[in-house]
């Protein structure tokens, strides 16, 4: 089995998606999982010295569920107190699965309101109404007298 892979390979849009990688034995200090916009970055930290038996290495399968189309790159590092020893790296693709429908993202309050004071403000700007003028004068008359 390689160091690291993916099950299944060509995962679609449909399909969740499994992250397998070998650990090596050893007294382990943390490890952990996180995701960078389309990196998994995958690490596990040991120790340089153990107070009993270390336990023995094993096969991961992490599941990261069903994944949008797009490309991912995987990545994991073995660290002793800190200091990487090994890195495994992999890349793969998810296709959109067959008969998928492409998800528009949705507006939040905030941009639901912005999109609408601004489609306001266009129709208005369209369908000026235009406001019946008179003509009026200005000029005072004797007979309008000072108030």
């Amino acid at each position: 089995m390689d160091a690291l892979s993916i099950i299944p390979a060509s995962p679609d849009s449909k399909t969740p998606v499994t992250i397998s990688f070998v650990w090596p034995a050893g007294c382990i200090l943390d490890d952990g999982l996180e995701r960078a916009q389309n990196t998994f970055n995958i690490h596990i930290n040991y120790s340089s010295f153990c107070f009993a038996a270390p336990p023995g290495g094993g096969v991961a399968n992490v599941s990261i569920g069903i994944l949008a189309p797009g490309s991912y790159n995987v990545v994991y590092k073995i660290l002793v107190d800190g200091v990487t020893q090994q890195t495994y790296t992999s890349s793969f693709e998810v296709s959109l699965a067959a008969g998928s429908m492409v998800q528009v993202p949705a507006l939040e309050q905030m941009g639901f309101i912005v999109l609408a004071l601004a489609m306001v403000f266009v129709a208005t700007k369209r369908f000026v109404i235009v406001a019946p003028t008179a003509n009026y004068s200005l000029k005072r008359t004797a007979a309008d007298g000072l108030r």
